[in-house]
Parts: structure tokens; sequence; C-alpha cells
């Protein structure tokens, strides 16, 4: 996988753009105009689009360019699944399939895997999954495969199933991880690759989802299925690090895509003919929610790129996905009401987006099983000890030769106190993808800012200091010492925004 300076700059290079333009003409010219057909008529995968999108190089992003791919980086791929995705999360999340097979394939395939399969996944004609092993916190746990793998003379055996596997309807090539412990030994993942068509292998029919046609949820069995020695991508040694590194980038490109559904849900929803000053308290919430997932997801991404394999990553996936998804369904329910009858009409992805959010939760570990693996965690990283040195106000440290090239622009403007900075024309949605180009965030940034409670139950705003009890000399003091600071917000931003 190439890096480019551009790219660790914050920005992104000139073929970098290049695709996001070829992305931009082939959501306006295909997905869009073909994503509700695509989901409420022909219920199933495009394969056709499929393939289109695989010519324009959306299946090679990360594959290198000697090997037939673009050379570029996770960001890249993540900033083409957003644009994609305003439309169709499904198609979005069912292209990034075939395109982390091939990496998968280029990076540790063999010249065989690399000479008959590598080259149709790039083109289009050959479509890819990988089945990942249900993980929990660390890569020292990654053992929880449904796929087990047996040594003979021949190579391996593999026996079992996998489940709720994104693209797998119309897959030709799974990657897929097996123990290859036996009873009397400690579990061990092994990475394999494995191709429909074969004896031993029979594939699921797609899941008939209430949405979500497009992404090709299925499953596949195996019963004996024979593999070569060969067909071990990753030995039992790097296999759990590099099946915590895939579940983790799974997750994130889920969380990018519940963000762009909000985005584009709020785009719609502000832009509403019948839209009137009571349904602003809830976009105004949604917005919120908005930025406070997409801080979160940026930073998780960054963290990925740092080291995809660490627990450390592995945590910011889960809170981004969780988050996110949450965020989806409930920001995206408030954008569906300015709409009105508009909402219901099959041409509004609105209420298409709100069901593949709800879809796109249960994938790569379902809502509630992330739920009790952070709810498991609390003691070792939420407890007062574990708590006593975070802080949110940690500046990342950028060149400042690089920040003054690569300016931030803030496409939104904050002075207007309007949600029209929201509205879908004009400025393309704001990328989660992109690296952060400034030292320091703002001290408003969402990332600080916590989710604010149900409209029902928002805090007061805070009292003066003399009914709060505060101490008059003490009072005086902050004040006299405040008069050489900046302004900065309330302490508590739920309070101000009540």
């Amino acid at each position: 996988m190439a890096d480019s300076d551009d790219r660790n700059r914050g920005g992104f290079s000139p073929e970098a753009k290049a695709l996001f333009s070829r992305a931009d003409k082939f959501h306006s010219t295909t997905v869009h105009p073909n994503a509700a057909r695509w989901e409420l008529h022909d219920r199933a995968s495009n394969q056709g689009a499929m393939r289109e999108a695989a010519k324009l190089g959306f299946t090679g992003i990360e594959v290198d360019k000697e090997r037939g791919g673009l050379g570029l980086g996770v960001r890249e791929k993540l900033r083409v699944a957003e644009i994609l995705g305003r439309s169709s999360l499904s198609f979005a999340l069912g292209l990034l399939a075939s395109q982390n097979v091939a990496v998968r394939l280029s990076t540790s395939g063999s010249a065989r895997h690399r000479s008959d399969l590598l080259p149709g996944l790039l083109a289009g004609t050959r479509f890819g999954s990988i089945s990942p092993p249900d993980l929990h916190s660390s890569a020292a746990s990654a053992t929880a495969a449904r796929i087990t793998a047996t040594k003979n003379p021949s190579g391996w055996v593999l026996n079992g199933e996998a489940t709720w596997v994104v693209s797998a309807a119309v897959s030709d090539v799974f990657v897929c991880y097996a123990d290859t412990g036996s009873a009397n030994e400690a579990s061990e993942l092994a990475c394999f690759v494995v191709r429909s068509g074969q004896v031993g292998i029979k594939l699921a029919p797609a899941y008939r989802l209430v949405a979500g046609a497009p992404i090709g949820i299925g499953g596949f069995e195996l019963s004996d299925y024979q593999c070569l020695d060969t067909d071990m991508l990753i030995a039992p040694s790097e296999a759990a690090a590099v099946a915590l590194a895939d579940v983790s980038c799974q997750r994130l490109e889920i969380a990018v895509l519940a963000c762009t559904a909000v985005r584009s849900a709020l785009g719609s929803a502000v832009d509403g003919s019948t839209r009137d000053i009571n349904d602003d308290a809830g976009l105004a919430r949604s917005a919120n929610l908005l930025e406070a997932a997409e801080a979160l997801t940026a930073s998780a991404i960054d963290q990925y790129c740092i080291n995809s394999s660490s627990a450390a990553t592995a945590e910011l996936a889960v809170h981004a996905k969780q988050f996110s998804c949450g965020v989806a369904e409930e920001a995206i329910a408030a954008c569906l009401r300015p709409l009105g009858r508009d909402g219901l009409l099959e041409s509004e992805a609105t209420g298409r987006l709100l069901a593949e959010c709800r879809i796109l939760g249960e994938v790569a570990g379902g809502t509630r099983m992330l739920q009790d693996r952070i709810a498991g965690g609390l003691d070792a990283s939420h407890s007062s000890a574990a708590s006593a040195d975070v802080t949110v106000t940690a500046a990342k440290q950028v060149d400042t030769a690089d920040q003054a090239a690569e300016p931030v622009v803030d496409l939104r403007d904050p002075s207007s106190g309007s949600l029209s900075s929201w509205a879908s024309p004009g400025a393309p949605p704001t990328s989660t993808a992109a690296a952060p180009t400034s030292a320091a965030a703002p001290a408003t940034s969402a990332a600080a800012v916590p989710p604010m409670p149900p409209a029902g139950n928002q805090l007061a705003p805070s009292a003066p200091a003399a009914e709060r009890g505060t101490d008059t000399a003490e009072q005086e003091d902050l004040e006299t010492e405040s008069r050489s600071l900046p302004p900065m917000p309330p302490p508590d931003l739920r309070r101000a925004g009540s």
C-alpha cells in the first residue's frame, strides 16, 4: 500500500482528487438515479454497476500500482465510500468488500492468487468478501472463529459456516479466518482464500432483509473443503492481528457510511419545502450529534492509520461504529419529519438510508454485542483511576509549514446561527476521511461535545454564581484571571444548548 507525502500532510494527491471526481460522476450518473430501483424493485446487488465501478478503479484503490491498482490509501477508500454512499450505503459497502479482498490478495496472496484472482477483482469480473471471526477486545482473544481448519497431507480441510457476510451473495472469492488448533491445543487463527464453485462450499441465498438489498448480505457453509498449503494467506502466528485490523477497518467503513447517511438526510430536511420552525430543534440536535459522530470517526481513522491492529484502534473503531449507527437512527428519523409525505416516496433516499443504517449496525458485530463489549471494558477504561490522566485538550503535532500549505477551510458559517449551512447544494459534505490539518481542534470541537440529552430532559441554563453558593472571593479571583484569557464557551455545552 503506497503512502504519499500529500496524504501525510492531510491533503489529497492529484491522483486521489481525480479518483473522487470519477466517483462523483459515477454517483450522479449511476448510483443516484438507480438506487431506489436496486433497493425496491430488483431487490439484489447490481453486478453491472459494480463492474462499471471496478473499471473506474474503485476495487483497487489500496492495491499497489505495480499490481494493477491505484496505490492510494484507506482515507481515499473511505472518501469514495462517502461519495457513493450518499444515495446507497449498501452499494458502497458491497463494493468495498471486493476492494478489501483485492488488497488482501495483493499483499498476502501467492503468485497464483495474484495471477488467477486479483485481475478479475480489479476488472469487476469477480467479486469478493472477507469473513472475519467474531472478535473481542484484543488480538490475543481473536479466537472465536466459526470455521475450523485441520491439517492433512494435501493442505488443510475447512469446516464450519460464516453468516452476515457483506456481498457474500455475489462473491466468488472469500477470505476467511479459521481456527487451526486441535481439541488439545490453544486456538490459533489462520487466514485462507476460499473459492465458490469448488467441492465443499455451499453458498446461502442473499438474506431477505427489509432494506439493503444491494449489499448482498449472505453466508456460506464449508464441509470438508480442501485448501492447498498455498491457500493459507496468513499463518497462525500473524493472522490474529490481521483479523483485528480487518474487523476494525469494516467497522470504520460502517461508521463513515452512517455519518454520510445523516449528512445526506440532514441536507434533504433542511432543503425541505414543508420545514417549519418547529422542526429546527430536532434538526439542530441531529446536526450536533453528526458533528460528534464525525469527529469520533475521524479520530478512529487517525488511530487506524497509525496502527491498524492495535487494541487502541479496535476500541476506537467499536465506539465509532456503535455511536455513529446510533446517531444515524435518531438523527435520520428526525430528518424525516420535515419532509412530510415526500419522505415516504421511493424517490426520496432518507427513508431508505434509515433502514440501511439499521442493517449496517448488525454487520461486523451487532449493536447488542458491541454494547456488551463496551460494558465489559468499563472497569479497565473508564474507572476513576483509568480516567485520571485522560484529556481532550492535547494538541496534535503538525508541521507549521504543512499547516500553512493546507489551510483549514470551514465549509459552514458558524456565525450564521442557521441550519442553512447543512443544506445539500453547494460545497461537498465534510469528509471524515480527510486527515486533520490543524495543530489543535478549536475549543468547541465536536469531539469535545458530549451528546445532548433527549429533548424532554434538557438541562436548565446555569444559575448565577450567587444562587449556586459560589464563594464571592473565589469568584472574584476567577473573574480577574479570566480577563486575560480569550472568551471560552460554558463548561457544560449541554446547558448552553438547551
